[in-house]
């Protein structure tokens, strides 16, 4: 116990400075790691958002054109309005916004586009993460 006692000789700098370093390294590998994750995390939470935005919008579309009594599309304003008991919902597209009824519905789509074939109608829904849902459906007894 004495030998330890009398011994003061302490840290020299190269030690100082050694331990300094590795632990820099450490605190550096760390962080670049915890970066990483973090973005990986904001890109897949992104993906998964607009997947299902256009997930649900699509349902609900695709439920109200099942419920209308008249379906009308227009492809060059890239619009569709549905009636169902004489209640007309138009949804229509711009400025990457999904509008229902004027009011914004969903919004970041890339695209939006609905065609109208004899009793089928085609929708496509593409948001800006290059997510996309497409669906055809058909009007029993309608025009």
């Amino acid at each position: 116990m004495n030998k330890l006692a009398e011994n003061e000789d302490g840290l020299s700098l190269v030690e100082l400075l050694a331990v300094l370093a590795i632990g820099s390294m450490i605190l550096l590998f760390i962080s670049t790691i915890h970066i990483f994750i973090q973005n990986q995390y904001n890109t897949q939470s992104a993906d998964v958002r607009g997947l299902t935005d256009i997930t649900v919008a699509m349902r609900a579309i695709t439920k109200d054109i099942r419920s209308a009594d008249m379906v009308e599309t227009y492809e060059d304003f890239k619009q569709l309005i549905i009636s169902v008991e004489g209640k007309e919902t138009s949804y229509r597209f711009k400025n990457e916004i999904l509008e229902k009824n004027g009011d914004p519905y969903i919004y970041d789509l890339e695209d939006f586009e609905v065609t109208s074939e004899a009793s089928k109608i085609k929708i496509k829904m593409i948001s800006l993460t290059g997510k996309q849902a497409i669906t055809e459906i058909a009007i029993r007894g309608g025009e």
